[in-house]
C-alpha cells in the first residue's frame, strides 16, 4: 500500500480535499477546457485535430486528479477510524496555538490527543478551510499535522527550523531573511534555520554537533521550538508508526535539553530560566504582504483603464474597483506597520544592551 501512496504522491499525509470540491474542481475545469476546445475547433482541420487532443488530455488529467485526491481521501480516512484518542482532554494542555504554523494557517479547528506523558503530549490538529458558493460556505479541505510537543528545563529564543522535504521551506517568505543562520557541515541542505537577531551565538551554544545530526534524522518534519517547548510536526502519522515517531523525535529531547543545563541569557537577570522579550519572537518579512500590494495595484490599474478605454460602468466593475482599493491600501498598512514594528525592536534591543 506504501508504495501505491507514493506513487500516487501521497506518502505524505497533510491535506484531503472534500468531494463536493474536487467536483466543483472537476467541474469547472472541464468547462473551461470544453470551451478552448470548441474555440479552437472553429479553425480550419489542424484546429479540430488540436481540440480533440485537448478534449482527450483534460479526460486524462482529469482522471489521474480525481484518483489521487480520492486516493488521499480515503487514506486519512482510514488512518482517523483507526486512531484512538484520549477522551477525557480537560487535564491536557497545548501550546500549538502559540506556533508559528497556527497562524499562517488561523487557528486549528479540533485537537484530539493520543498520548499525555510527563514529558511530551502527542496530538492531531486539523484545520478546515471553506469556500463560498451561491448557497452560502462549504467546507472543501482539510490540513492535518500529528505534533509533539515536549516541555523543555527552561524558555529559549524562538527557532524555526524549516524542513527542506517536508513542506518545501513553507516559511520561505514568513520571517526576515537576515535571522537565517547557517550552521556547519550539511545541516543546511536539510532545514534552514531561522534564529533571533543578536541570538545566533546564544542558538549555537545549544544546539550543537550532536543535536544537529539528531535533527537531520527527523529532516522530514518541521521543528520550531517556542518558548519553553519543542515542538515537532509531521503529516498525519499511521498507528502502527506511532512509538517509532515518539522513540526518534524523544532522542532529539533528551539532547537538545541535557543542552540546556548550562544555557544563560546574560542580557537579563533572569537569563537561568528566561529570555529577553526580543529574542520570544522572530521577526515577520513584509515581503509578502508587498507583492500583493503590487499584484492588486496592477489589477486595480487595469480595472481603471478598462472603464476609462472600454466604458464598462456596471455594478460588478464597481464592486472589483472597490475591493482592489482597499485590498491595495489594507497591504501597504500592514507592510508599513510590519516594517515600522521590526524597525522599533531591533532599536529598543541596541539601546538596552548594546
Amino acid at each position: 500500500m506504501s508504495i501505491l501512496y507514493k506513487i500516487l504522491f501521497i506518502d505524505k499525509l497533510y491535506k484531503r480535499k472534500m468531494p463536493a470540491a474536487i467536483a466543483m474542481d472537476i467541474f469547472f475545469g472541464w468547462f473551461a477546457a470544453f470551451f478552448l476546445a470548441t474555440i479552437i475547433s472553429s479553425f480550419r482541420f489542424s484546429g479540430r485535430l488540436l481540440a480533440i487532443q485537448i478534449v482527450y488530455l483534460t479526460f486524462v488529467i482529469f482522471i489521474l486528479y480525481l484518483v489521487r485526491h480520492l486516493a488521499n481521501y480515503f487514506a486519512i480516512r482510514s488512518v482517523l477510524r483507526k486512531r484512538k484518542y484520549i477522551v477525557d482532554v480537560s487535564i491536557h494542555k497545548s501550546l500549538f496555538f502559540k506556533t508559528t504554523t497556527n497562524d499562517m494557517l488561523k487557528i486549528n479547528d479540533k485537537t484530539d490527543f493520543i498520548k499525555s506523558e510527563k514529558d511530551y503530549s502527542l496530538y492531531d490538529v486539523r484545520f478546515d478551510f471553506y469556500r463560498k458558493s451561491k448557497n452560502g460556505d462549504f467546507k472543501s479541505r482539510e490540513e492535518y499535522h500529528t505534533v509533539i510537543e515536549y516541555k523543555l528545563r527552561r524558555t529559549l529564543p524562538h527557532l524555526i527550523f524549516d524542513s527542506k522535504t517536508a513542506k518545501g521551506r513553507q516559511y520561505k517568505w514568513v520571517f526576515l531573511k537576515s535571522q537565517q543562520l547557517s550552521l556547519e557541515g550539511n545541516f543546511d541542505k536539510y532545514y534552514d534555520l531561522y534564529s533571533p537577531m543578536f541570538y545566533q551565538i546564544d542558538t549555537l551554544s545549544f544546539i550543537t554537533p550532536d543535536v544537529m545530526q539528531t535533527m537531520i534524522e527527523l529532516s522530514d518534519y518541521d521543528l520550531e521550538i517556542k518558548d519553553d517547548r519543542l515542538i515537532i510536526l509531521a503529516p498525519l502519522v499511521p498507528n502502527n508508526k506511532i512509538d517509532e515517531f515518539v522513540a526518534k523525535t524523544d532522542k532529539l529531547f533528551k539532547e537538545l535539553n541535557f543542552n540546556l543545563r548550562a544555557y544563560k541569557d546574560t542580557r537579563i537577570e533572569s537569563g537561568k530560566e528566561n529570555i529577553a522579550d526580543f529574542g520570544r519572537t522572530l521577526l515577520i518579512n513584509p515581503v509578502k504582504n508587498i507583492v500583493t500590494a503590487i499584484l492588486m495595484f496592477i489589477g486595480l490599474i487595469m480595472v481603471i483603464l478598462g472603464m476609462v478605454f472600454i466604458r464598462i460602468f456596471d455594478e460588478y466593475i464597481i464592486t472589483l474597483l472597490l475591493f482592489l482599493t482597499i485590498g491595495t491600501y489594507r497591504n501597504i498598512r500592514t507592510t508599513v506597520n510590519i516594517y515600522k514594528n521590526n524597525k522599533s525592536k531591533i532599536s529598543n534591543y541596541k539601546k538596552l544592551y548594546t
